[in-house]
């Protein structure tokens, strides 16, 4: 689990270096607060609802129902396996989107390198050549 979690966060360095290339030195602060918070605004706030919306609608059943005055798991749920399975494949099998998109550069890596003409410009790649 643990490596799983690691080749997951692992893009992250990435991206936060490809935003850092792509903008003038003085920008690099701004650029990477809001490459953060488009990640954040387009990730991490519409994704449980559109995860629950999936869910609820592949295993309808699993649900809390109150009985005797307790909320407890509805004993249909177990009917919706399938569904619960279902929507667990969805979700994982959209990784494969981030596997493909992190993959072009590495693919075609001439496509989008910028172009160093102005002094301080550049950063880690320049110094690097």
């Amino acid at each position: 689990m643990g490596t799983a979690i690691m080749f997951l966060f692992l893009p992250t360095g990435c991206c936060t270096m490809a935003v850092m290339e792509s903008v003038p030195s003085k920008m690099r602060a701004s650029a990477v607060a809001l490459n953060i918070l488009i990640m954040h605004v387009l990730g991490d706030v519409p994704s449980p609802i559109a995860v629950g919306a999936l869910k609820d609608y592949l295993a309808p059943n699993c649900n809390t129902k109150r009985i005797d005055g307790q909320e407890v798991l509805n004993p249909l749920c177990i009917e919706d396996g399938d569904g619960l399975r279902l929507t667990l494949v969805l979700c994982l099998s959209w990784l494969i989107f981030t596997v493909i998109f992190w993959s072009i550069p590495l693919i075609f890596p001439w496509c989008g390198k910028p172009s160093y003409g102005r002094e301080g410009e550049g950063g880690v790649r320049k110094h690097l050549q």
